[in-house]
């Protein structure tokens, strides 16, 4: 009886409602939040026409009051009057995207962005919207999740469309060189009763990103029916959420959002030594580069911060940037030992850390007592962590060196090491194996997450969809012969000969 009555209501409402500019009674319910009569595009001064708000020249979408939310889109449902979370007709924009501890929620990533006086902003300080680059391939549980519930005894849909021509509306579809991507991405998913996951556990297609860069208004509803042909957003349903989202799509060209690594390329790398750095960094640079096109998900770190090139933007090299000092951008993470830098051709500890060495040459190198950094993984696929170090000081990573009579020392120390999905904090809480540090002087070194292995050999560049490369200048001390070895010392040296027999 009581979904009965429920269902009555929401036919009437839809009959109230179903000739533009006519505002009916509000309803309690679910409705979207994208703009709808106030600006959507703050770059291309574009106003939103999306179906948001009851009366709206667009219609709008409508979910009926749920006494217990059967059907939802996040934790929970958070029912409201009118679209914009009851602040309608717009302007004021109400931003209620950005609002993780209500029911608009459920993207689990990437992180989405709105707007606040005027302008585009992330809603996670240090996070990213980036779902990916114009025109490539956006796969569900790589470059977007979302969760998804359905505590009823029926199949439930789910739908999701992408504004991709920036106009402000939902519909039809946009040219890139290969086909046409249509603005309604993902069509009437099925999702069985009682499921509670990611949509990409539903097996829904990858889909095709848009030719516009910039910011793009995405509409995520979870209906208790499927949504009919030419769907734009709009529609009364008995059950179910809808969530709008504004993502960001990445120009690969500019190398917008994507992030480098730093060191030094045609650059002096070794003052004491006058070797300069022939290191992958520069994108025009004549032995490659790293790039990440990240989704802000994983990282080294408390935050990532996006570069135009290598070197901070400073490409080419000269000048050096010093970006392994930046602790308070994304370019930090190292918890132990303190990075080095190059000022006025000679080399010093970065601003405001004492200087502690990697270790002693010939000595093993253990995660977490003498060298650490933090590692945040919050996609749920495993990433792959690689760590190089120019043991030879020749300002490349490549190769191997022999030192303590015997050791072999690879340049590639570690080898496509796997961070598991969901992974936050330091990179010793996975038993990483320990490594012989193999000089005694400053040594150049590359730090990197990757969402694909390397292999072995690796020299240190590479284009990727997610991560990050964090390079620091570490130094070693050399054996002290003048006096005898501490029984630490001791005992790391006969773990060395243990290590390689």
């Amino acid at each position: 009886m009581k979904r009965s009555i429920q269902a009555l209501t929401i036919l009437l409402l839809g009959a109230i409602t179903a000739l533009p500019g006519v505002v009916s009674a509000q309803q309690q319910g679910d409705y979207g939040d994208a703009p709808e009569g106030a600006i959507a595009y703050p770059g291309l001064g574009v106003v939103g026409t999306f179906p948001t708000c009851i009366g709206g020249p667009a219609g709008f979408v409508y979910h009926g009051l749920q006494v217990d939310p059967f059907l939802f889109i996040g934790p929970f449902v958070d029912p409201e009057f009118d679209g914009n979370a009851g602040i309608c007709p717009q302007p004021p924009y109400d931003q209620d995207e950005c609002a993780f501890g209500d029911g608009d929620c459920g993207l689990l990533f990437p992180s989405p962005c709105t707007i606040a006086g005027g302008v585009v902003t992330t809603c996670v300080a240090g996070g990213s919207a980036t779902l990916g680059t114009v025109c490539n391939i956006a796969t569900w549980g790589v470059e977007i999740d979302i969760d998804v519930t359905n505590f009823t005894n029926q199949t439930a849909f789910f739908n999701l469309l992408a504004d991709w021509d920036q106009s402000g509306f939902w519909g039809g579809s946009s040219v890139c060189p290969a086909a046409a991507a249509p603005e309604w991405t993902t069509v009437n998913v099925p999702v069985p009763p009682g499921f509670s996951g990611p949509v990409s556990a539903l097996g829904a297609p990858a889909f095709l990103i848009g030719p516009n860069a910039g910011k793009v208004w995405f509409r995520a509803t979870l209906s208790d029916q499927p949504v009919p042909q030419g769907w734009i957003g709009n529609g009364i349903f008995e059950l179910g959420e809808s969530e709008d989202y504004l993502l960001d799509i990445m120009d690969e060209q500019t190398g917008e959002n994507l992030e480098y690594g730093d060191a030094p390329e045609n650059s002096l790398a070794y003052p004491s030594a006058g070797v300069f750095g022939a290191f992958p960094t520069c994108l025009a640079g004549p032995v490659g580069f790293v790039s990440h096109m990240s989704s802000g998900s994983v990282y080294f770190g408390n935050s990532l911060d996006f570069e135009v090139d290598g070197n901070a933007g400073v490409c080419p090299q000269p000048p050096y940037d010093q970006d392994e000092c930046d602790f308070s951008g994304g370019d930090a993470g190292l918890l132990i030992p303190d990075p080095y830098t190059i000022v006025g051709g000679v080399e010093v500890p970065c601003p405001g850390v004492p200087g502690q060495p990697l270790g002693r040459l010939c000595q093993l190198i253990n995660w977490g007592p003498d060298v650490d950094i933090l590692v945040n993984n919050l996609l749920p696929i495993d990433m792959y962590f690689n760590l190089l170090v120019d043991w030879n000081r020749d300002g490349v990573w490549a190769g191997a060196v022999v030192v303590c009579s015997t050791v072999f020392a690879p340049e590639h120390v570690v080898v496509d090491f796997v961070i598991p999905g969901g992974f936050a904090g330091p990179l010793s809480a996975l038993g990483n194996p320990a490594f012989v540090a193999a000089a005694d002087d400053y040594v150049w070194s590359r730090f990197t997450l990757s969402d694909t292995p390397v292999g072995p050999n690796w020299d240190g560049q590479g284009q990727f969809d997610e991560g990050e490369t964090e390079d620091y200048l570490l130094w070693l001390r050399e054996i002290d012969t003048a006096v005898p070895q501490t029984r630490t010392e001791q005992s790391s040296w006969t773990d060395v000969k243990e290590l390689f027999r």
